[in-house]
This record gives C-alpha cells, sequence and structure tokens, in this order.
C-alpha cells in the first residue's frame, strides 16, 4: 500500500506523531497533505500535549481549546514554538529603541505638570490577536522626593491597545484623587477592576489600601484598609490575588495576608490604634548578600485551576510558588537550588525563562528551566535539543541557556521577561548617560 493510498483517519493519527517543523515541510510536498495537516485533531492534540499541566500557558486561554478554530490552535502552537525557538537560539526578530520618560509628562492628564511615580500594568487576554492590556499610573505634580510629595496625587487607569497598524493606543479608563504616597519600590498592583496600593502609615508600618471600581468610565471609586504587623514596607513590592488577599514580598520573607475589610475615605488620618492584622501565611527564605540580585517574576493567573503562579530567586535558590484562589489551604513551595550568581551579575525572572546578565556587558545569558514535563514537550515537538547546563538545578528539571549579543552595554538587573506575550524589556547603556531601553521580540 502507498503512501498516497491510506485513508484520512491513518494519516492524521501518523501526523501526530511529526514534529513541528516536519508536518509544515510535509504540508509543503502535495494538496492533499496540506489539507490533512490544517485538521483540527492535530492541533488540538499538539495542544493538549504541551499545554496539559493545569498551570501551563494553555490554562490563559478564556475557553476551552475544543471550541477553536484549527487556524486559531495552529496560530497558538506556532507562536509558542517560535519563542522557544528563538529563545533557545538568541535570535531575537525585531528590537525596538525608546528612551524612558524623564522629568514631567504634560500630555497623559491634561491641565497639570504631571509626573509618573508608580506603574503596574496586567494583560487582558495573552491569546487576543493584538496585545491589550490596562495600565494604572500613579502621577504627582510635585517631586516625589521632595517635601510636598505628600500631596494630592492621581490614580489613572488605561485602556492600551495594539491597533490594525501596530501602534499604540490608549483610552482612559478611570481617574481619581488619592492622598497618601505610595512607597518606593513595586508600590502598586492592578487586578481586573481593583488596584492596591502599598505606602507607609504611623511609624512607618505597612498601609495597604485597594481602590474598586467597576467597568470602564466608572467614577464611584471604593476603598477599603489593612494594616498589618509588619514594621516596614515589603522591599520588593505587593501583589493583589483574583480573590481579594496580598502577597507581601521582603527580602528575607513573602507573607500572604486576608484581603482588606475596613471602609476607608481618602483624606482620613490613621490612627495609631487601629488593628494591625497578622498573616495568613509565612515563607522565609535567605537575605541576599546584594539586594539587587534579588528577582520576582510577574504573577500569572491561571482561571481554569485558580490558582496564581510566580517564582522568587534570592540569588541562590529559586522558589516557586503557587497559590489556589478562593482557598485557605496553604500556597504550594518548590525550592530549587540554583548556581549562585556571581559579584554584579544579576537576574530578570519568569516563570520558567530568565536573562542572566552583568552590567557593562554587551551580552546576555537566556536560560529556560521548569519542573513542568509540558515544556520539555514543547522543546522536543519545536525540535530543540535540551542543552543541560551548569546552572546547578536539579537533573529532573529542563535547562537550556543561550548567549545573546546586544549592541549597547546592558545595566544590570533591568531585563524583563515576558513569556507569554513574548516581549523581552531590557535597559541600556550605563549612568551618568541616561539609559536607553529596548523592546526585544522573539
Amino acid at each position: 500500500m502507498s503512501f498516497g493510498s491510506l485513508p484520512d483517519d491513518i494519516l492524521i493519527e501518523l501526523f501526530t506523531y511529526l514534529s513541528f517543523h516536519s508536518i509544515i515541510a510535509l504540508r509543503q510536498t502535495c494538496r492533499r497533505c496540506c489539507i490533512i495537516s490544517k485538521t483540527k485533531a492535530i492541533w488540538l492534540h499538539f495542544f493538549r500535549c504541551v499545554t496539559s499541566d493545569p498551570t501551563g500557558r494553555g490554562d490563559t486561554f478564556h475557553d476551552t481549546p475544543s471550541s477553536r478554530s484549527s487556524e486559531d490552535l495552529e496560530n497558538s502552537i506556532t507562536r509558542m514554538v517560535r519563542f522557544e525557538t528563538n529563545w533557545n537560539n538568541a535570535h531575537v526578530q525585531q528590537i525596538r529603541y525608546f528612551m524612558p520618560p524623564d522629568g514631567y509628562v504634560d500630555t497623559l492628564v491634561p491641565g497639570e505638570h504631571w509626573q509618573a511615580w508608580a506603574m503596574d500594568l496586567a494583560c487582558i487576554d495573552p491569546t487576543a490577536a493584538h496585545l491589550q492590556f490596562d495600565l494604572a499610573l500613579e502621577l504627582t505634580t510635585h517631586n516625589p522626593f521632595s517635601s510636598e510629595a505628600a500631596t494630592t496625587r492621581k490614580i489613572t487607569i488605561w485602556r492600551v491597545k495594539v491597533d490594525e497598524n501596530d501602534e499604540l493606543v490608549a483610552e482612559l479608563t478611570c481617574s481619581f484623587d488619592v492622598f497618601r504616597t505610595s512607597a518606593f519600590g513595586s508600590p502598586i498592583s492592578l487586578q481586573g477592576e481593583s488596584l492596591l496600593r502599598a505606602s507607609r502609615g504611623p511609624s512607618g508600618i505597612p498601609v495597604y489600601i485597594v481602590h474598586r471600581w467597576k467597568g470602564l468610565g466608572d467614577k464611584t471609586v471604593s476603598h477599603s484598609l489593612l494594616l498589618t504587623q509588619a514594621r516596614y514596607v515589603p522591599e520588593k513590592g505587593v501583589r493583589l490575588l483574583p480573590d481579594g488577599r496580598i502577597i507581601s514580598i521582603f527580602l528575607d520573607r513573602l507573607e500572604l495576608h486576608g484581603p482588606p475589610d475596613v471602609p476607608w475615605e481618602e483624606g482620613t488620618s490613621i490612627g495609631r490604634n487601629m488593628v494591625r492584622a497578622p498573616p495568613q501565611w509565612v515563607f522565609k527564605y535567605k537575605t541576599p548578600i546584594n539586594n539587587l540580585q534579588f528577582s520576582v517574576s510577574r504573577p500569572m493567573y491561571y482561571p481554569k485551576s485558580n490558582s496564581v503562579v510566580f517564582s522568587i530567586h534570592n540569588a541562590e535558590s529559586l522558589f516557586a510558588f503557587r497559590i489556589i484562589t478562593d482557598n485557605e489551604s496553604s500556597p504550594e513551595v518548590t525550592t530549587t537550588l540554583f548556581r549562585h550568581l556571581e559579584d554584579r551579575e544579576y537576574i530578570g525572572l519568569d516563570t520558567s525563562h530568565a536573562v542572566r546578565n552583568k552590567p557593562g556587558r554587551e551580552e546576555a545569558v537566556l536560560m529556560s528551566f521548569s519542573q513542568s514535563p509540558q515544556l520539555s514537550e514543547l522543546l522536543s515537538f519545536a525540535g530543540i535539543i535540551n542543552k543541560t547546563s551548569d546552572a546547578g538545578l536539579q537533573s529532573h528539571i529542563v535547562v537550556t541557556e543561550a548567549l545573546l549579543r546586544v549592541p549597547h552595554a546592558s545595566s544590570g538587573g533591568s531585563w524583563r521577561v515576558d513569556e507569554q506575550s513574548g516581549p523581552v524589556l531590557c535597559s541600556l547603556g550605563q549612568r551618568p548617560v541616561r539609559p536607553k531601553c529596548a523592546v526585544l521580540y522573539f
């Protein structure tokens, strides 16, 4: 029996044993193979293979895979394969340069000379055809470090989209005034239609305020307050979970707090006798010698499994956290020994990828690591050979490394990885020269 005489169902079954590049190559051989290679059953099979982990990429879909078209499934797999292939080969498809804002910003909110103090963003749907996210900005009309910094500030929430011309367009969706200065570092966290802000109260104790609104353009904003028992504001910022709980990230520990439940009005003073809530859960780790070598990944929410996943790296160990939302069970933590970072070596971290570099060097090391078999399945399907590195990770974890050359000296600790949508942000150049920034597309 010849290949051409095989029934369609047999050919479809054979296609499920091929690699991505083999399918694309076979598609070019004849019209029948081209038609069969686009069968939904084939791409649904591969999609489930590389996303079957409940904390995997497929969980970010807002519907079930079987409800998607064959073209959508193939495009999703293609994006995953392209990112992993280019990442592991240190091949950047495009680099866009820009200068970060400096000084006052007049165009965001008319009528005043505003200066940005804090920001956070939340992706709407990482599987959408065009990038779309919400952006929160805290603006002040004064130098944030001056004695006048505690005056009125403005919170603005923007819906940012990429249009058909590949241009970013922003629409102001919510705006309100606040009267407390956010702490330094990563003091705000955007989650849906809620914004968490961390500031300092009496004697410097952390004050958490959550602002909530309903829908685009809503001018009615409610506020709730939480005082913690910590002695100072977390150095590495705060994160707001979908169920309203709060993660506080310190250099030596992570704390999980319940949702703020005290109604609050902006401009009200905070009394020293107000109740300070203890954390629901605490996880301790070693404080790094160099605080700049501490890295936190962007939390990823997976609605199907009701879980939030993120990682922390303290210069010698990698801690992977998984928190079940709407559940009082303790978070799951996986601790992995990691090769010690060298002096003046920094890392930018995401859940399965990282960038390691030293300031002043025109190169960086791209890393892939995961305890999930789904990443190994994806790398195999993409035809990527696992190159075990000297990172010191346990043998059952997939580890690959690639050396990336960048056209300018990179600043240490200023890489931001977004493995869901693909771009990687880095800061180039060194002070006192104003650093130049770039977005790398893989």
